[in-house]
């Protein structure tokens, strides 16, 4: 940046600037705005467009791909959730900085890939998100919030499912419907479903009822029963051709490739040459310093350089993992269930938001000549 005599006014940017607490979980939630006049604008389906939900799951895969240190996501309606682990060092923990780049990467990725989703339907104008960020300090509070999320994806997609019956199928008009679900409880409008539709709430596909989870592990273990509580057996909500699913049409995506699947089987995986790229370039400087004498790597030097190693490992084993989306409950026990029997696994959100480095290397993967030298020379 220049050293002019204007350079002063870079002081007050440095004195708005606010950090992020160190070792606290960051989640960056992104809303849709203005979205009620958007859906309409552009003719979604009522109660639920699928095409908007994969759209939407599209464009948090590419945020969620985008920032290593996302470890998962959920989304519903025209949010998304995505939690940084703990000992993530993104933009310095710089607020601004997290919030404006995680929304704009959102947005853009929903305008690019909006043709693929809503191909007769061009865009009448821009869609936007905003964000917020908040820094939580333990695992116990990044539950209560996903289970805080998915409570309000309930209690909405309830409040939807019967307006819009009402409206579609009951005749009525948006006003009159309001005011017939005024001060109805979750039983009243689970009766009113089923005494006068014949709906019955709890068959719904649980995409609507539960929204999604993006969950990042290593390839294959995914779906496992001992981690997805009742065996997850909506994996597959949709059909990957153009039928219809409970009445709501699904438009086939263009395209081919993991990324072009219906988000039901949605499992984005990086290619094996990328990961391999990356390891064997790991390697590659590896064995240079190693063919070096030790003589030119004394103390601070011979530190920097193992650090650098653990980053290109640690990298290359972050690009070997998929994100996967699932429609499952994130609120019961099952879900944060720590193992406490020899034998048993834990529950998926135990296993997602352990207490450990962010993408810390498996134990053993150092390079030892590296490691060997260092503590010669300490």
């Amino acid at each position: 940046m220049a050293n002019t005599r204007f350079a002063y006014v870079r002081h007050f940017e440095q004195a708005s600037e606010y950090f992020l607490p160190r070792d606290t979980w960051l989640v960056i939630r992104v809303d849709g705005r203005g979205f009620s006049r958007f859906t309409q604008a552009h003719n979604y389906v009522k109660p639920n467009d699928v095409r908007g939900i994969q759209l939407m799951n599209r464009a948090a895969m590419h945020v969620a791909r985008e920032f290593n240190e996302c470890c998962a996501a959920y989304g519903q309606s025209d949010e998304y959730s995505f939690v940084l682990h703990k000992s993530t060092q993104l933009y310095s923990r710089r607020l601004s900085k997290i919030a404006s780049s995680v929304s704009s990467a959102f947005s853009s990725a929903f305008v690019f890939h909006w043709a693929e989703y809503f191909p007769t339907t061009p865009l009448q104008y821009p869609p936007a998100f905003d964000s917020r960020v908040v820094s939580y300090p333990t695992v116990q509070h990044v539950r209560d919030y996903f289970s805080w999320r998915q409570a309000d994806c309930h209690i909405n997609n309830l409040y939807n499912t019967c307006f819009w019956a009402l409206v579609q199928q009951g005749g009525m008009t948006p006003p009159e419907a309001e005011a017939r679900l005024d001060g109805t409880f979750s039983n009243d409008k689970n009766e009113l479903l089923y005494s006068q539709f014949g709906i019955n709430y709890n068959t719904l596909s649980a995409v609507f009822r539960k929204g999604t989870f993006l969950a990042k592990e290593e390839p294959g273990a995914f779906p496992a029963d001992a981690f997805l509580p009742g065996g997850c057996t909506d994996l597959l909500p949709w059909p990957a051709n153009d039928q219809s699913v409970e009445g709501f049409p699904v438009s086939p995506l263009a395209g081919a490739g993991a990324l072009e699947a219906s988000v039901a089987g949605l499992s984005v995986s990086p290619s094996e040459q990328e990961a391999g790229e990356v390891t064997e370039k790991a390697d590659d400087t590896a064995a240079a310093m190693s063919s070096s004498s030790t003589s030119h790597l004394k103390g601070r030097a011979l530190r920097r350089a193992l650090a650098k190693e653990e980053r290109k490992q640690r990298k290359a084993a972050n690009l070997r993992k998929d994100f996967h989306a699932l429609h499952i409950d994130i609120i019961g026990d099952n879900f944060w269930a720590t193992s406490a029997t020899p034998g048993t696994k834990p529950g998926l959100g135990a296993v997602l938001f352990a207490e450990r480095s962010a993408d810390a290397p498996a134990p053993g993967t150092l390079r030892r000549s590296l490691s060997q030298e260092l503590a010669d020379v300490l």
